[in-house]
């Protein structure tokens, strides 16, 4: 299996993780009500695809469009695209980041991030939940 899909619902985001295009998603709501649980079966499934994906000569695109995550679920996003960066490497990692005109806190995040894990990361801003 080359793509892991985990359907959004209530306080967990949509997860589409595709080894064979080397694009990953993270979408929705992420407040699970266990995080590590949430987030371990990403880690399990990026671990068993590692090789697969360090060889794939295309760019890992992430696509990081969430529209609210708890401190528990930034903790996890962190480590998750720390992963990934270790895997593809610094100028291998695409990453897009969605954020709301009005949320200073996800675009702050943004920052802290590309700063953290020395990547850039492309902002796309939404007013009114349209992407400008």
């Amino acid at each position: 299996m080359q793509v892991l899909v985990i359907h959004k619902i209530k306080h967990t985001p949509e997860v589409i993780i595709d080894s064979e295009k080397n694009e990953f998603s993270i979408r929705g709501f992420s407040r699970p009500e266990n995080v590590e649980s949430f987030f371990e079966q990403i880690y399990i499934w990026i671990s068993k695809k590692a090789e697969a994906v360090s060889r794939n000569p295309h760019n890992l695109k992430i696509i990081i469009d969430l529209e609210y995550f708890n401190s528990s679920s930034l903790i996890h996003l962190l480590q998750f695209l720390t992963r990934c960066v270790e895997i593809k490497g610094n100028e291998s990692v695409g990453i897009s980041w969605f954020y709301d005109n009005e949320n200073d806190d996800s675009l702050e995040v943004c920052r802290d991030f590309a700063e953290l894990l020395k990547v850039h990361i492309k902002k796309i801003r939404r007013i009114n939940n349209v992407t400008v």
